[in-house]
């Protein structure tokens, strides 16, 4: 599989994902408006001093956590979705195996995420102990893109329901396609991630009718960037299992069939 063949994989998927089952989707638009509400009513958009003193504001930290533990449970459906074929049955099957595998996959990305989002908020707004923790998180965050890409077949094996999903699995299945995965990861997901960005950042400072807009599309925009976050993993961890001679399935119990096997 080429970088062009999972981008293909990725987008596409994505987009039938959005068709078979919009409602996660527009859960995902949802939460972020209901982010950028709180935001609004902070002054967070007023201008560039208002957004950065705004920036932990209690009401954009709720609303915030909210969104990441939606993102974290879509990855469930969307990867069962893929999986399983395009198959929206699949995708909503609670397979008790997959539910257990996942359940630690969650509890790892809940950790995770809220250590990076949360350790700042211990020190005050605007001094320099808080300057320098925000920095820092966001040096680990990227020095931990690598590890992400690792534990990709345990997430993806987890929510189809692999017994043999684990951290360990990861690393093993994911070796030798770290810096290829890692790749993908950033050519997919970096531009929407940019485009995210930029409207929120145009907002800043706006009249309110503009704001509105930059705020109502953005929301759009991290709908389907959510989703295809999930996608790109999917994509990742079928070249991982291709390499391993197996093709990644999930049908209420995963079926892992070996190449030549499968080509019959």
């Amino acid at each position: 599989m080429t970088i062009w063949t999972a981008l293909r994989q990725t987008y596409g998927n994505a987009w039938r994902f959005l068709f078979a089952l919009p409602l996660i989707a527009i859960a995902v638009v949802g939460f972020e408006g209901l982010q950028h509400l709180a935001e609004w009513n902070a002054g967070m958009y007023g201008s560039l001093a208002q957004f950065k003193s705004a920036a932990e504001d209690p009401g954009r930290m709720i609303t915030g956590s909210l969104k990441v533990i939606w993102l974290l449970v879509i990855q469930y459906w969307v990867t069962r979705f893929v999986a399983g074929g395009g198959s929206a049955r699949v995708a909503l099957t609670l397979e008790p195996v997959a539910l257990r595998k996942f359940a630690w996959v969650f509890l790892y990305s809940v950790v995770s995420a809220f250590v990076i989002l949360f350790i700042p908020t211990f020190y005050p707004a605007g001094s320099p102990a808080h300057r320098t923790v925000a920095v820092s998180m966001a040096l680990v965050e990227l020095v931990t893109l690598p590890i992400g890409v690792v534990l990709v077949p345990w997430m993806v094996g987890a929510a189809c329901g692999d017994p043999r999903a684990s951290p360990i699995f990861g690393i093993r299945r994911a070796w030798g396609s770290i810096l290829w995965g890692l790749a993908v990861s950033i050519v997919a997901v970096l531009p929407l991630m940019a485009v995210h960005y930029a409207f929120s950042f145009y907002a800043i400072g706006r009249a309110p009718g503009v704001t509105a807009l930059m705020l109502v599309t953005d929301a759009i925009v991290v709908g389907f960037l959510s989703v295809v976050m999930c996608t790109n993993q999917v994509a990742i961890a079928s070249r991982m299992a291709w390499r391993a001679g197996e093709t990644l399935e999930c049908s209420g119990d995963l079926k892992l069939v070996g190449r030549a096997e499968h080509a019959r």
